[in-house]
């Protein structure tokens, strides 16, 4: 696949990591999976650390700009740390189990979150 591309799509859901907050599960991570035909697992990881690499710089953008709220951030934190570190071990495991059957259980996976997320958005509550 051509560099430039990659780069462009990079440069694309980088800016809208930026506006939105989303952009890595939400179009990253379908782009790799069937755009650039990656193996959903090797999505998975390589997504992992493009967003932890973006979300660097747009959080400290936000920060800088007053636009977090540090209470939530702490609060979300000490649960997603944890709960990204088991997810990885899940995936690892079922990996163990399963071999490559693993990809289809992530490609179902973010099929089924991609359209649960966007409808909970309809119900959401402002945090407090």
């Amino acid at each position: 696949m051509d560099i430039a591309l990659k780069v462009l799509i990079g440069f694309v859901v980088g800016t809208l990591i930026g506006m939105t907050g989303l952009g890595g599960g939400v179009l990253l991570l379908p782009v790799l999976i069937f755009g650039l035909r990656v193996p959903p697992i090797i999505a998975v990881g390589s997504d992992a650390l493009f967003n932890f690499i973006t979300k660097i710089g747009s959080g400290w953008m936000h920060i800088n700009h007053g636009t977090v709220r540090r209470k939530v951030v702490l609060a979300l934190a000490v649960g997603s740390i944890p709960g990204s570190i088991l997810g990885v071990s899940v995936l690892v495991h079922l990996r163990t189990l399963y071999g490559a059957g693993v990809n289809h259980f992530i490609t179902t996976a973010v099929g089924i979150l991609l359209i649960v997320a966007p409808i909970l958005l309809f119900f959401q509550r402002p945090i407090e």
